[in-house]
C-alpha cells in the first residue's frame, strides 16, 4: 500500500538541487521558523502534522502486529518525534542515517524506541 503521507517533504524550488547545497540555507530557515515554507514546498510543521495523521492510524495495530513503513529521512524523524510525544522542532534535532532501521515496540503505556539509525549491513561480512 502506498500512502502520501509518508512523502518526503517538498523541498519546493530546491527540490532539484544538491541536498549539501541547500542544507544550510533550508536548515537556518526551519531551525529559527519550522512554519516556514520554501517557495513551492512544504513547511516543517505540516510535514510533521501529515505524519502525525499515518503514525496515528497504525499505532494501535502497531501494538500486535509488525508494521515495516519504508520512507526518506524527513518523515522518519517526524514520525520518532511524534511518537516520543515531541514537537516538530525535535526533527530538525534528529539525523538519520541512509539505509538505516529505526524500529519501536509496544509496551504498557505506548510504543518505546527500540532502534535508531541501525544499519544491519554494517554487520554483514
Amino acid at each position: 500500500m502506498i500512502d502520501d503521507r509518508w512523502m518526503e517533504i517538498d523541498f519546493g524550488a530546491y527540490d532539484d538541487r544538491r541536498i549539501s547545497d541547500v542544507m544550510a540555507e533550508l536548515g537556518a530557515a526551519w531551525a529559527s521558523d519550522i512554519s516556514y515554507v520554501p517557495p513551492g514546498g512544504e513547511s516543517m510543521a505540516c510535514l510533521h502534522e501529515r505524519v502525525g495523521e499515518a503514525v496515528a492510524e497504525i499505532v494501535e495495530e502497531a501494538a500486535t502486529s509488525n508494521i515495516v513503513v519504508v520512507t526518506h529521512a524527513t518523515p522518519i524523524k517526524s514520525a520518532v518525534a511524534w511518537l516520543l510525544d515531541g514537537t516538530a522542532e525535535m526533527i530538525m534535532r534528529l539525523r538519520v542515517s541512509l539505509a538505516s532501521v529505526t524500529a519501536f515496540g509496544p509496551v504498557g503505556h505506548g510504543m518505546v524506541l527500540t532502534e535508531f539509525n541501525w544499519r544491519p549491513a554494517r554487520h554483514i561480512g
